[in-house]
């Protein structure tokens, strides 16, 4: 088990499926919490204020404040430094392979979310941790 302060995007987690709410709900008070940095979407902030999670967010960051795209590491970098968070003591949460070898290359634990039941490129780094929903993920890191 990762004793690591989380840093969580729900980029690409269904909006209207419990595991976001939960797994917020469920993550101790002290965990910092961020959704990474991504395009500055106005849907997608507007899809997490209708299910409820974007008021479990600290922060919200994206790649336009970060003047990197993921997965460069300045993106990465960017975010542990807003967050006041050092590298070994966060995770990211992702369902693109690509982030989660960025991040892993940034000096971040894992969490791959593999909701489709497909196959982990071998090519990427591998996630430390492997999930089918937030809420199995929320049950793995207790």
């Amino acid at each position: 088990m990762f004793q690591v302060k989380i840093q969580l995007g729900c980029v690409g987690e269904s909006p209207t499926s419990p595991g976001p709410p939960r797994l917020l709900s469920d993550l101790p008070a002290d965990h910092r919490r961020s959704d990474t940095p991504g395009p500055g979407d106005p849907q997608h902030w507007r899809a997490n204020d209708r299910a409820g999670i974007r008021k479990h967010f600290e922060r919200l960051l994206t790649v336009e404040d970060a003047g990197h795209w993921k997965p460069a590491p300045e993106a990465y970098a960017y975010a542990l430094q807003q967050c006041g968070v050092d590298p070994e003591d966060a995770m990211l949460v992702a369902v693109h392979p690509w982030d989660i070898d960025g991040a892993s290359r940034a000096g971040l634990a894992t969490a791959w979310l593999n909701r489709t039941g497909g196959p982990y490129p071998e090519y990427f780094r591998a996630a430390d941790l492997r999930a089918v929903s937030l809420t199995d993920l929320a049950d793995q890191l207790r």
